[in-house]
């Protein structure tokens, strides 16, 4: 039986080339893969200009002009990694819809925030999940440390009044509102400052500003 440890000092070197890092890890309860360990692949955002966007942007994918460029810029790069690693990879995308959420609620231990984005205590609501890598023989797991939520702490919760349209509440998220906003056309534009809510948290380092134009620009495409 193979160390989570050994498993993770053999992927980081060449997802950390591509601005990719291992989030954690879980049991999978899904079919056809129960019961097998898994590791959970993402990108956060990181200050001085480093991280996914960077090697992303300067792909070929991303000036090509065709359809989802990071999601076929991130089934280029984690595919020879899965492979390598004797896993399958699983994407958030594709034909069949795998629970992200859940997988990195297991994998991290995060819980939603006020915008349902799922809330790490480092990084934010700067993170995004890429992909799942199922590994094919036993794995030992470590222990995983408590996650601290967030928001349990944050006092003045500026997400809650940020957004322009009240979108975001006590009570959730307000899908339709939010939408209709970015439809609208009107002031302020945050199909191009991004979501203010998303900005106001004091948690974590922002995404730079082309990416986070890009992610604007794909909403309902789902490669945010």
């Amino acid at each position: 039986m193979r160390e989570q440890a050994e498993i993770e000092a053999e992927l980081a070197p060449a997802l950390r080339r591509s601005g990719l890092f291992c989030m954690g890890w879980f049991i999978m309860a899904d079919a056809p893969f129960a019961g097998r360990a898994a590791v959970l692949v993402g990108n956060r955002a990181e200050a001085g200009g480093h991280g996914m966007w960077p090697a992303f942007a300067a792909s070929s994918e991303y000036g090509d002009g065709l359809p989802d460029p990071l999601n076929r810029w991130t089934q280029r790069i984690v595919r020879p990694i899965a492979e390598a690693a004797n896993s399958v990879a699983l994407y958030p995308f594709g034909e069949t819809v795998w629970p992200f959420q859940r997988y990195a609620a297991a994998a991290t231990g995060m819980r939603a925030s006020p915008l349902g984005i799922l809330i790490h205590p480092e990084y934010g609501l700067w993170h995004a999940f890429r992909a799942v890598l199922v590994m094919s023989g036993p794995v030992r797991l470590a222990a995983r440390a408590q996650a601290v939520h967030p928001c349990d702490g944050c006092a003045d919760k500026p997400c809650l009044s940020a957004c322009p349209v009240s979108a975001v509440g006590i009570g959730g998220f307000d899908v339709g509102a939010c939408r209709g906003h970015l439809a609208s056309g009107n002031e302020p534009d945050c199909m191009a400052l991004g979501c203010l809510a998303r900005a106001a948290c004091p948690v974590g380092v922002a995404y730079p500003p082309d990416q986070i134009r890009f992610h604007m620009a794909q909403i309902g495409v789902g490669q945010g």
